[in-house]
């Protein structure tokens, strides 16, 4: 391969690993929304059911996020917004739990007459 092919093949893995990098920070933006999203659901939810489901998932990104610090793929910055993140989504589960087990059992749903 001449100077030129050298040059190309260069310039297409500078431009994979972009990518790469690219749809790294976007996945990671979309998980940090999620905890967010978890922690607004979670002040509202009205079931422990439900906040245990929340609860699993913020389990399920703990995982992923310590799969990536020993890949060494996650920086501190990364590791800090999680932790934040996971944290928040946390305390509103925990803050949720008390005034979902005083609420009323919701009504079963009326199974229909044949």
């Amino acid at each position: 391969m001449g100077p030129d092919g050298d040059v190309a093949a260069r310039l297409r893995f500078a431009g994979l690993l972009s990518y790469s990098k690219a749809d790294d920070r976007v996945r990671k933006l979309r998980t940090l929304e999620r905890l967010l999203e978890i922690a607004k659901t979670a002040r509202s939810a009205d079931s422990i059911k439900a906040l245990d489901e929340l609860q699993a998932e913020i389990d399920s990104i703990q995982s992923d996020m310590i799969r990536e610090v020993e890949a060494g793929t996650l920086d501190e910055t990364a590791m800090m917004a999680y932790a934040m993140s996971i944290e928040r989504a946390q305390v509103a589960i925990s803050d949720r739990r008390p005034a979902v087990q005083d609420l009323p059992p919701r009504p079963l749903a009326a199974v229909a007459s044949l």
